[in-house]
């Protein structure tokens, strides 16, 4: 069976929108860089969380505490790149395939 430049352009553009809707959240920011899901996750299909030495292996612990600085009045005050917890997950709030969530705001208000 011989498939036409058509069908085949038309699969290859409802595989790519398929895989541009799983993205959202982080996901989305990492996709647009055309870094593959495998640099955050084990499995290229994901299905598990990614731990938080994964994302500081690109993201510098010290420049996101600067930079939580910056948005300190958001969040009563409290750096939520600093928090009060040693082991806050980053994914916490930054949600890889969804839209980011204030954690602290369940404990500090919105």
């Amino acid at each position: 069976m011989k498939l036409s430049p058509l069908f085949i352009g038309l699969a290859a553009a409802a595989l790519f929108s398929f895989s541009c809707a799983e993205a959202a959240g982080v996901a989305e920011k990492h996709a647009a860089k055309n870094m593959p899901c495998t640099v955050c996750h084990q499995a290229p299909t994901g299905g598990q969380d990614v731990e938080y030495t994964k994302c500081v292996q690109c993201h510098n612990p010290d420049q996101l505490k600067t930079a939580g600085e910056k948005i300190k009045p958001k969040f009563d005050g409290l750096n939520p790149h600093a928090p009060h917890f040693e082991d806050l997950s980053c994914m916490e709030c930054h949600k890889g395939h969804a839209p980011q969530e204030n954690f602290c705001a369940g404990c500090h208000g919105k």
